[in-house]
């Protein structure tokens, strides 16, 4: 254990509950990602589950980003909740490019939210296929 490094971070740095109590009274906003940044090496992009990231998006997280940060990304709910991995090849192709693509080397892991109906013991293909994807 004395060797491994461990990342430590939240799945999100945006929220109006942490004004003034983790932020410094007085921080703008704009500045919270980059004060974040100070205290944690690493951020769980929850928004990718919202919404599917464009390549200048995850650009501009990588470039505010210090060197020795990461991201893990969450796989979007497109995928996962309205598809259910349904006809997604070119989709989940697409995710991972633009992760590699825009993420580079502060890429770490990838977050997969199911829905509830997803049963891996009920359908061991799907389960299956997701991880030989």
């Amino acid at each position: 254990m004395r060797d491994k490094k461990w990342d430590i971070g939240c799945s999100g740095f945006h929220y109006k509950e942490w004004k003034d109590i983790f932020y410094p009274k007085g921080l703008p906003q704009r500045s919270w990602f980059s004060y974040y940044a100070t205290h944690f090496d690493t951020l769980e992009l929850n928004v990718t589950f919202y919404r599917f990231p464009t390549l200048a998006s995850l650009v501009a997280w990588y470039e505010k980003a210090p060197a020795h940060f990461t991201f893990s990304a969450k796989m979007p709910r497109s995928i996962t909740h309205f598809k259910k991995f349904n006809a997604t090849e070119a989709m989940v192709e697409d995710f991972y490019g633009l992760l590699k693509e825009g993420l580079k080397e502060k890429r770490k892991a990838l977050g997969n939210c199911q829905p509830r109906a997803f049963n891996s013991l009920r359908n061991p293909g799907l389960t299956a296929a997701f991880i030989s994807a």
